[in-house]
């Protein structure tokens, strides 16, 4: 017997490391699967061009309008810090952000976004999501 409680999709982590803080990512729910977010974490680090960066996370539609958003908090230049959204929150402080239940269809994306980031930056990102293929 199943618990039903414990969800029966798979869990699945997509990561990468040291993309430059002024590239977007984006992140697209193949053909024939569903996800269920559960947490986004990034780490930024920044340079010291004198500028203040917001992590910002987008969940867009098939045609890119914005279903979602949330920002972290203001980061200062020379500073490195980690944010994570988290579906079971609704806030706790200003790096621990909420995402809030967030199911995406095939063609639907998370966008991942640094507000004034910059070429000497860098952010290492983790999705953590269930798929379920459809």
């Amino acid at each position: 017997m199943t618990d039903p409680y414990v969800p029966m999709d798979r869990k699945t982590i997509q990561k990468a490391a040291g993309t430059a803080g002024n590239v977007a990512t984006t992140i697209t729910v193949p053909q024939g699967e569903r996800w269920e977010l559960l947490n986004i974490s990034i780490t930024l680090t920044t340079d010291a061009t004198v500028t203040n960066r917001v992590v910002q996370i987008e969940v867009r539609d098939a045609a890119a309008s914005t279903k979602f958003v949330n920002f972290g908090d203001t980061l200062a230049a020379s500073d490195n810090s980690i944010y994570v959204f988290a579906q079971m929150i609704s806030g706790a402080d200003v790096h621990i952000n909420a995402l809030g239940k967030q199911i995406l269809d095939a063609g639907e994306d998370v966008h991942l976004i640094i507000s004034n980031g910059q070429a000497g930056d860098s952010y290492d990102y983790l999705l953590e999501y269930l798929k379920v293929e459809i």
